[in-house]
């Protein structure tokens, strides 16, 4: 029997050690449940699930050792081992539980960000992952800081939405332009509203006393060229409400193989709110913009800017001003055995490089290039310069048709450097008749005698003979005795005219009519004069 004391006691001892490891365990949860919460608040719901698993697991397993390996405990032991294990899991619940709750209670409240500023005197505040949606963002300006006064501002709102249904939010304020007195520091201040915020979250940015509201630079207008006498072009940029002063400008042009730097002069003003504006310009040879690659640059940095930005323009690009338009085209008018000219007049354009081109379509729709020979001749093209120093030029070309002739029409084609193709205009089919063109309204002017003098021009038709008649009053019926004067370019076959007639100021006689008829029109065709008395 002794052996079987001497396991007992042994058995016993482990026993007393496996209860009081427990209670040290149980005590240590206890005393430790509370600190352990914040390492725990890092798991998610379904981690703390998983731990509670793994703590029972672990406790079962461990009660199964201890029956299996001392039989021989007592049921008082055993009920002390079961005792130390439910403490222990009753622990662990509650410390999960305090978690969850935790965790549940600081879900979805919004965060709010501190308010940033950029260079270019904008402000924003985020709020990251919040729940519900609805949100407001309230921004006033303060100044000085010391002031009670509160001047409320305008801003916008960015939303998005994240994968677990919350969502952030970035309020943008950048209306301070004119708002602001730039010499003197200021605070700006932004309040949240959230259902999940006890009160409004209140953020504030406040200026260095030494530094005022900075304001970048705005270009409202592109890139500006005008000519000069000389033939130089004048180039500008606009710089507009910035602060502080000092800006850097520079120009340079570039013609694909090198890059040179051009002196510029700038011209500064100062704005009610004591902001600044800049002019900067510089000018450049004429003839340099005969190169379709001949580029010129403007470059500007301020310190509210993280960079250099800049501006450049192509004799190509959409903003240059000088392109040429075919203004005005001469029918085709053909007579058998007598010499016809058609004229295209080309105006607008700058440099004075131009290349116009004359092509024949024949009625088989081919398009073949008219030069100088024996049946055609194309006078040489004078060019003229204009008031506003661009171009003007009219390219003139000479044939006489024949009874079997296959002309059809004639092709006016115009290149230039600041065209990426060229652009063309058609004489249209041969004609023997030219319809009249009216593009004016009926103009009227008082006489020194008190009779009011009414004209209408009518332009481009062929022959000569039409029929323009003026009549009055609401019945027409009242016919005005009227004079036409007839005008032909010199070698062209169209005419123009001028019908003019003389009326006494007498409302009764309106509205005035006006109507003329050419043996090329199907029917006549008419414009109206209406006095109103207020």
């Amino acid at each position: 029997m002794t052996p079987r004391i001497s396991d007992n006691k042994y058995s016993f001892t482990k026993a007393q050690w496996s209860i009081r490891r427990s209670q040290r365990i149980c005590t240590k949860s206890i005393w430790g449940s509370e600190a352990a919460i914040n390492p725990l608040l890092k798991f998610s719901s379904r981690a703390a699930l998983s731990l509670l698993i793994t703590v029972l697991a672990t406790i079962v397993f461990a009660f199964s050792f201890y029956c299996h390996f001392f039989p021989d405990l007592s049921v008082k032991h055993r009920v002390a081992v079961g005792v130390a294990s439910f403490l222990t899991v009753f622990l662990a619940a509650g410390a999960i539980f305090l978690v969850y709750h935790h965790r549940h209670k600081k879900r979805n409240i919004p965060r709010v960000r501190e308010i940033t500023r950029c260079g270019d005197g904008t402000f924003s505040l985020d709020v990251d992952r919040f729940a519900p949606k609805d949100i407001s963002f309230s921004w006033h300006l303060i100044q000085p800081p010391s002031s009670t006064e509160k001047q409320q501002l305008e801003s916008t709102l960015i939303m998005s939405e994240n994968q677990d249904g919350t969502f952030n939010a970035t309020s943008t304020c950048d209306n301070l332009r004119g708002k602001v007195n730039v010499t003197q520091p200021y605070t700006i201040q932004a309040a949240v509203t959230h259902r999940k915020l006890k009160q409004p979250v209140c953020n504030e940015w406040t200026s260095d006393p030494q530094d005022g509201y900075k304001l970048r630079p705005i270009v409202t207008r592109p890139l500006q060229l005008s000519l000069c006498d000389p033939g130089e072009v004048l180039c500008s940029l606009n710089l507009e409400s910035f602060y502080p002063k000092h800006i850097d400008i520079s120009w340079s042009c570039d013609t694909g193989q090198s890059q040179k730097n051009i002196s510029s002069q700038e011209k500064y003003q100062e704005n009610p709110d004591q902001s600044y504006n800049a002019e900067s310009a510089c000018k450049i040879p004429g003839d340099s913009l005969n190169d379709p690659e001949f580029k010129v640059i403007v470059r500007w940095k301020h310190e509210t800017m993280e960079d250099w930005e800049s501006r450049e323009l192509r004799v190509r690009d959409p903003g240059f001003p000088w392109r040429p338009n075919i203004t005005d085209m001469s029918p085709l008018i053909v007579q058998s055995n007598q010499q016809t000219m058609v004229k295209c007049t080309v105006s607008g354009y700058f440099p004075d490089v131009l290349t116009v081109m004359w092509f024949m379509k024949n009625a088989r729709q081919e398009t073949i290039p008219v030069s100088n020979g024996s049946k055609y001749e194309i006078l040489e093209i004078s060019q003229e310069k204009m008031s506003d120093n661009t171009y003007t030029c009219t390219s003139t070309l000479c044939f006489t048709p024949t009874s079997n002739s296959e002309e059809q029409e004639f092709i006016c084609r115009v290149s230039h450097p600041s065209l990426e193709e060229p652009i063309e205009r058609s004489t249209g089919p041969a004609r023997t008749k030219v319809s009249p063109t009216v593009t004016e309204p009926i103009k009227f002017s008082l006489c020194e005698s008190g009779d009011v003098l009414c004209s209408l021009y009518v332009s481009k038709f062929y022959p000569q003979n039409i029929n323009i008649t003026w009549t009055s009053g609401r019945d027409q019926i009242n016919k005005i005795k009227a004079v036409e004067k007839f005008i032909q370019i010199r070698d062209e076959k169209t005419y123009d005219a001028i019908s003019e007639c003389r009326i006494k100021w007498d409302q009764s006689l309106f509205p005035l009519r006006v109507t003329w008829k050419h043996e090329s029109m199907e029917k006549p065709e008419y414009k109206e004069l209406e006095i109103t008395a207020y």
